[in-house]
Order: C-alpha cells, then sequence, then structure tokens
C-alpha cells in the first residue's frame, strides 16, 4: 500500500497529501539521528518512517527520498519511490538494527534494478 501511493488492490487506503506528510522531513534541519551504537547521517523522520535526505555513499542518487523503518533485533523494510524498488531484510541479530548485510542488501537490491 506504501508502495502504491496510499491504496491497495485499487482501493484508496490513505490519501495522496498522507503519504506525502509520512515521508516529508517534520524534525529541525539540524537534528541528527544517533545512538552509541550507530548513526543514520542524512536522515529525518516524517509521519512513522525514517526519511533519507541524500543518498548515502555506495547508494545511486534514486536512494533520496527513500523512507523506512527498523527494529532493534536487525528487520529493515525500506521503500525508494525514485527507483522504483522496495526491500526487506529479516534478520535476527540482537540490538543491532544498524548492520553491515543490511547495507549491503540494499546495495545489491538497487544493483540489480539498475538504479541510477
Amino acid at each position: 500500500m506504501l508502495v502504491a501511493g496510499g491504496t491497495w488492490n485499487n482501493v484508496r487506503i490513505l490519501q495522496p497529501g498522507t503519504i506525502a506528510l509520512m515521508r516529508a522531513p517534520q524534525l529541525p534541519a539540524d537534528m541528527v539521528i544517533a545512538s552509541p551504537q550507530w548513526n543514520m547521517p542524512n536522515t529525518s523522520f516524517g509521519l512513522g518512517v525514517a526519511v533519507k535526505l541524500t543518498a548515502q555513499h555506495g547508494e545511486p542518487s534514486s536512494a533520496t527520498g527513500e523512507f523506512h523503518w527498523g527494529g532493534l533485533a536487525g528487520s529493515h523494510w525500506w521503500i525508494a519511490p525514485h527507483a522504483n524498488v522496495a526491500g526487506i531484510c529479516m534478520s535476527q541479530r540482537l540490538e543491532s538494527f544498524w548492520h553491515p548485510y543490511s547495507h549491503d542488501f540494499k546495495r545489491l537490491v538497487y544493483t540489480i534494478a539498475g538504479s541510477k
């Protein structure tokens, strides 16, 4: 439903404006998202999701605007509207939301999709 802009099976679940608010940064521009174990550079939060403000090293520019969320044990989903790709990484590595193989998985998805 989030990939399709708020519809599922041709039924509107969320209005386009709601999706836009979810994906729009809601935090002050100078706020850094970090914890003692990891940081998320160039990231903000929309309503209910994290929002990538700029592509990171090794990612295509189409990763900008990606929205995502992760769990404590490493599960992570992301949707990149500009690249027309989405991914789910369901690992179980306690207290390791931000782990290297999640990033490797994402880079491979972008590569396979031919994203630029």
